[in-house]
């Protein structure tokens, strides 16, 4: 039976008016409240320890680095930018959109993404545990090691991805959650999986994880 396409449609990121372009060194870690502001060429720094809202900005080219606590990303879009290894645990990003961005090793542990879409991103070996997914949408990304152990999904779809040996344990699939065309070879956690749609191609790279979990010991 195929699987039913659900629609997922996170909503778009509202920049408002003109942004103002951040000056040399200036960092957003800087002030509690961000607002309005484009990060270009590395311009971005992130040093944790206060609560910071970043809101309506863009990140064009920047690198976040350093560790970032309850922070808050809201209406904003990353474009190329890396944000590999950041810490930004209990961080929040809403309605917001990251494209051809590197997050690799990202800690977002216990975080939330509500509205948010990922396009042709590299996020392996990024930690999400803990977090809550409601509408969101990765699309043709490398999430291989990636963790969602403990994760809600809630209306979420995964879509050209490459998912080989991501952990999903203890995961909860709450409502609307699709993985199609998306490599899952090698797959942990299979039980966490519980609800979600998977297109026929992508459970065959699930078998041997499947198996595996079941305990049946397969004769290749």
């Amino acid at each position: 039976m195929a699987v039913t396409r659900l629609q997922v449609t996170p909503a778009r990121p509202k920049l408002g008016g003109a942004l103002r372009d951040a000056g040399p060194g200036e960092a957003f870690g800087d002030e509690l409240t961000v607002a309005g502001v484009r990060y270009t060429g590395g311009a971005a720094g992130a040093e944790g320890g206060d609560v910071i809202a970043v809101s309506a900005s863009e990140f064009s080219g920047a690198r976040l680095v350093g560790s970032l606590t309850r922070t808050t990303f809201d209406n904003c879009v990353f474009d190329s930018s890396d944000l590999a290894g950041l810490r930004a645990d209990e961080t929040s990003f809403l309605e917001s959109a990251i494209a051809q961005s590197r997050l690799t090793g990202l800690s977002l542990t216990d975080g939330v993404l509500r509205d948010v879409t990922v396009e042709d991103t590299r996020a392996d070996l990024a930690s999400f545990r803990g977090s809550k997914f409601q509408k969101v949408v990765f699309t043709g990304c490398n999430l291989a090691g990636a963790d969602f152990q403990r994760v809600r999904f809630r209306s979420v779809r995964f879509e050209g991805c490459d998912l080989t040996g991501a952990q999903f344990s203890q995961a909860s699939i709450e409502h609307n959650t699709t993985f199609a065309d998306c490599r899952m070879v090698d797959v942990r956690g299979v039980r966490g999986l519980k609800g979600a749609h998977v297109r026929g191609d992508d459970l065959l790279g699930l078998a041997e994880s499947l198996a595996r979990e079941v305990g049946i010991e397969v004769d290749w």
